[in-house]
Protein backbone atom coordinates (compact mmCIF):
# COMPACT_ATOMS: atom_id res chain seq x y z
CA UNK A 1 0.00 0.00 0.00
CA UNK A 2 1.42 3.53 -1.04
CA UNK A 3 0.23 6.26 1.38
CA UNK A 4 1.28 10.03 0.63
CA UNK A 5 2.39 11.55 3.92
CA UNK A 6 -0.27 14.18 4.26
CA UNK A 7 -3.41 10.91 3.82
CA UNK A 8 -5.97 12.31 5.88
CA UNK A 9 -6.91 9.83 8.66
CA UNK A 10 -9.59 10.48 12.06
CA UNK A 11 -9.08 9.44 15.59
CA UNK A 12 -12.11 9.12 17.85
CA UNK A 13 -11.55 9.01 21.65
CA UNK A 14 -14.32 9.89 24.49
CA UNK A 15 -13.73 12.56 27.47
CA UNK A 16 -13.28 11.53 30.94
CA UNK A 17 -16.68 10.07 32.80
CA UNK A 18 -17.81 8.93 36.04
CA UNK A 19 -17.56 5.18 35.50
CA UNK A 20 -21.05 4.88 38.21
CA UNK A 21 -23.51 7.39 35.86
CA UNK A 22 -24.88 4.86 33.57
CA UNK A 23 -27.32 6.52 31.64
CA UNK A 24 -25.54 9.69 30.79
CA UNK A 25 -23.89 11.18 27.89
CA UNK A 26 -20.05 11.33 27.36
CA UNK A 27 -18.98 13.87 24.70
CA UNK A 28 -16.67 11.96 22.25
CA UNK A 29 -13.85 14.10 20.31
CA UNK A 30 -12.41 13.02 16.52
CA UNK A 31 -9.48 14.88 15.40
CA UNK A 32 -9.07 14.82 11.72
CA UNK A 33 -5.24 14.84 10.62
CA UNK A 34 -2.78 14.88 7.76
CA UNK A 35 -0.46 12.19 8.47
CA UNK A 36 0.29 12.84 12.02
CA UNK A 37 1.58 16.57 11.22
CA UNK A 38 -1.55 19.03 10.80
CA UNK A 39 -5.08 19.20 12.13
CA UNK A 40 -7.38 19.98 9.64
CA UNK A 41 -10.75 19.51 11.34
CA UNK A 42 -12.32 18.47 14.49
CA UNK A 43 -15.50 16.54 15.14
CA UNK A 44 -17.89 16.28 18.24
CA UNK A 45 -20.72 14.31 19.40
CA UNK A 46 -21.88 12.08 22.48
CA UNK A 47 -22.44 8.52 23.35
CA UNK A 48 -24.27 7.06 26.20
CA UNK A 49 -22.09 5.65 29.44
CA UNK A 50 -22.91 2.14 28.82
CA UNK A 51 -25.11 2.51 26.22
CA UNK A 52 -25.29 0.45 22.93
CA UNK A 53 -25.53 3.88 20.19
CA UNK A 54 -21.75 4.15 19.59
CA UNK A 55 -22.11 2.78 16.28
CA UNK A 56 -25.01 4.92 14.67
CA UNK A 57 -23.28 7.75 16.40
CA UNK A 58 -20.27 7.24 14.61
CA UNK A 59 -21.45 6.35 12.17
CA UNK A 60 -23.56 9.93 11.66
CA UNK A 61 -20.78 12.03 12.28
CA UNK A 62 -18.67 10.50 10.09
CA UNK A 63 -21.32 10.02 7.08
CA UNK A 64 -22.00 13.92 7.87
CA UNK A 65 -18.46 15.02 7.59
CA UNK A 66 -17.22 17.28 5.20
CA UNK A 67 -14.08 15.06 4.99
CA UNK A 68 -15.75 11.94 4.62
CA UNK A 69 -14.66 10.99 1.01
CA UNK A 70 -10.55 11.89 1.76
CA UNK A 71 -10.64 10.07 5.49
CA UNK A 72 -8.39 7.03 4.58
CA UNK A 73 -8.93 5.20 8.09
CA UNK A 74 -11.06 5.78 11.57
CA UNK A 75 -8.88 5.20 14.32
CA UNK A 76 -10.19 4.40 17.36
CA UNK A 77 -8.76 4.52 21.29
CA UNK A 78 -10.32 1.01 22.10
CA UNK A 79 -13.50 -0.43 21.06
CA UNK A 80 -15.60 0.81 23.46
CA UNK A 81 -16.59 4.38 24.38
CA UNK A 82 -18.26 5.85 28.03
CA UNK A 83 -17.55 2.91 29.81
CA UNK A 84 -18.41 -0.38 27.96
CA UNK A 85 -20.52 1.12 25.15
CA UNK A 86 -19.39 -1.14 22.13
CA UNK A 87 -18.18 -0.41 18.72
CA UNK A 88 -18.54 -3.01 16.12
CA UNK A 89 -15.95 -1.82 14.01
CA UNK A 90 -16.87 -4.21 11.30
CA UNK A 91 -20.23 -2.70 10.85
CA UNK A 92 -18.75 0.41 11.11
CA UNK A 93 -16.45 0.10 8.16
CA UNK A 94 -18.77 -1.41 5.88
CA UNK A 95 -21.42 1.50 6.65
CA UNK A 96 -18.86 3.99 6.08
CA UNK A 97 -16.73 2.25 3.43
CA UNK A 98 -13.57 3.06 5.19
CA UNK A 99 -11.24 0.54 7.22
CA UNK A 100 -11.50 0.73 11.16
CA UNK A 101 -8.68 -0.10 12.96
CA UNK A 102 -8.64 0.13 17.07
CA UNK A 103 -5.70 0.51 18.82
CA UNK A 104 -4.59 0.43 22.88
CA UNK A 105 -0.95 0.76 24.28
CA UNK A 106 -1.63 -2.59 26.39
CA UNK A 107 -2.78 -5.45 25.46
CA UNK A 108 -6.70 -5.83 26.44
CA UNK A 109 -7.29 -8.74 29.26
CA UNK A 110 -10.40 -9.72 26.93
CA UNK A 111 -11.47 -12.76 30.00
CA UNK A 112 -12.06 -10.14 32.02
CA UNK A 113 -14.01 -8.04 29.25
CA UNK A 114 -16.05 -10.53 28.28
CA UNK A 115 -16.78 -11.73 31.99
CA UNK A 116 -17.50 -7.96 33.07
CA UNK A 117 -20.22 -7.69 30.01
CA UNK A 118 -21.71 -10.74 31.21
CA UNK A 119 -22.00 -10.01 34.75
CA UNK A 120 -23.14 -6.38 34.25
CA UNK A 121 -25.71 -5.95 31.11
CA UNK A 122 -28.69 -7.78 30.21
CA UNK A 123 -27.76 -8.08 26.98
CA UNK A 124 -23.85 -8.90 27.78
CA UNK A 125 -24.41 -11.80 25.50
CA UNK A 126 -24.18 -9.66 22.26
CA UNK A 127 -21.43 -7.34 23.65
CA UNK A 128 -19.72 -9.95 24.21
CA UNK A 129 -20.17 -10.69 20.72
CA UNK A 130 -19.56 -7.85 19.11
CA UNK A 131 -15.90 -7.35 21.45
CA UNK A 132 -15.30 -10.87 20.16
CA UNK A 133 -15.09 -10.60 16.71
CA UNK A 134 -12.19 -10.89 14.80
CA UNK A 135 -8.35 -11.59 15.90
CA UNK A 136 -6.58 -9.30 18.16
CA UNK A 137 -3.34 -8.65 16.52
CA UNK A 138 -0.03 -6.57 16.90
CA UNK A 139 0.90 -3.47 15.09
CA UNK A 140 4.65 -2.72 15.57
CA UNK A 141 5.58 0.98 15.05
CA UNK A 142 8.66 2.20 14.62
CA UNK A 143 9.37 5.61 16.31
CA UNK A 144 12.75 7.49 17.04
CA UNK A 145 14.29 4.35 16.16
CA UNK A 146 12.51 1.88 18.73
CA UNK A 147 9.55 -0.37 17.69
CA UNK A 148 6.31 -0.34 19.70
CA UNK A 149 3.59 -2.67 19.38
CA UNK A 150 0.18 -1.50 19.57
CA UNK A 151 -2.47 -4.05 20.34
CA UNK A 152 -6.08 -4.04 18.89
CA UNK A 153 -8.26 -5.17 15.44
CA UNK A 154 -8.35 -3.80 12.38
CA UNK A 155 -11.61 -3.98 9.74
CA UNK A 156 -11.78 -3.45 6.04
CA UNK A 157 -8.19 -3.46 5.92
CA UNK A 158 -5.53 -6.08 5.72
CA UNK A 159 -2.77 -6.08 8.65
CA UNK A 160 0.26 -5.09 6.94
CA UNK A 161 -1.85 -2.60 5.24
CA UNK A 162 -3.29 -1.16 9.04
CA UNK A 163 0.32 -1.25 10.07
CA UNK A 164 1.81 1.23 7.48
CA UNK A 165 -1.60 3.92 8.57
CA UNK A 166 -0.64 3.99 11.81
CA UNK A 167 2.73 3.97 10.82
CA UNK A 168 1.90 7.46 8.75
CA UNK A 169 -0.08 8.99 12.05
CA UNK A 170 3.11 8.53 14.14
CA UNK A 171 5.05 12.01 15.02
CA UNK A 172 6.65 11.15 18.25
CA UNK A 173 5.89 8.49 20.45
CA UNK A 174 4.31 5.45 19.83
CA UNK A 175 0.72 6.32 19.34
CA UNK A 176 -1.14 7.50 16.74
CA UNK A 177 -1.16 11.54 16.71
CA UNK A 178 -5.22 11.89 16.20
CA UNK A 179 -5.61 10.14 19.11
CA UNK A 180 -3.41 11.83 21.29
CA UNK A 181 -4.59 14.78 20.56
CA UNK A 182 -8.29 13.86 20.32
CA UNK A 183 -8.04 12.81 23.90
CA UNK A 184 -6.66 16.13 25.20
CA UNK A 185 -9.55 17.84 23.73
CA UNK A 186 -11.87 15.87 25.18
CA UNK A 187 -9.67 15.71 28.31
CA UNK A 188 -10.30 19.80 28.47
CA UNK A 189 -13.76 19.61 27.33
CA UNK A 190 -14.33 17.83 30.69
CA UNK A 191 -11.65 18.85 33.20
CA UNK A 192 -11.15 22.56 31.44
CA UNK A 193 -7.16 21.23 31.13
CA UNK A 194 -5.81 18.37 29.14
CA UNK A 195 -4.61 15.59 31.45
CA UNK A 196 -3.02 12.05 30.99
CA UNK A 197 -2.41 10.41 28.35
CA UNK A 198 -4.46 8.60 25.52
Amino acid sequence: MYLKPESRFIGFDDAPFFPHQRGTRVPIVGVVMRGGEYVEGVLSGEVTVDGNDANRVLEGMLMRSRFLKQIKAVLLDGIAFGGFNVIDIYRLAERTGIPVISVTRERPEMDAIFSALGEHFEDGAWRIEVVGRGELREFPILSDGITYVLHGKCAGVAPGDAVQMLQCTINRGAYPEPLRIAHMIGSALVKGESRGRA
